[in-house]
């Protein structure tokens, strides 16, 4: 296509084919996970303790489920389920 247009029809079919990929893939740029925002929050008066541990796990391998826990300064903040680790 660019060596029969040039650039400018590639770039128009990029733009009408890929509009919604490319809005749904930048959406998020810049976002921070949310363990960064836990960790900033809880070290914005100095430095702290915080623990991430996966304290359980439930269900056959192909439907596994994790229990993860968040500890600050030795005390438990939260325990979640999940169904995938990196989601833990």
């Amino acid at each position: 296509m660019y060596l029969d247009g040039g650039l400018e029809p590639v770039k128009q079919f990029i733009l009408n084919n890929l509009k919604e990929s490319i809005e749904l893939a930048s959406k998020n740029v810049g976002l921070k996970d949310y363990k960064t925002v836990l960790q900033e929050k809880l070290q914005i008066h100095g430095d702290v303790n915080i623990e991430y541990k996966i304290i359980g796990e439930t269900g056959p391998d192909h439907d596994k489920h994790f229990i993860a826990q968040v500890k600050y300064n030795g005390k438990v903040l939260a325990n979640r389920r999940r169904t995938f680790k990196k989601e833990c």
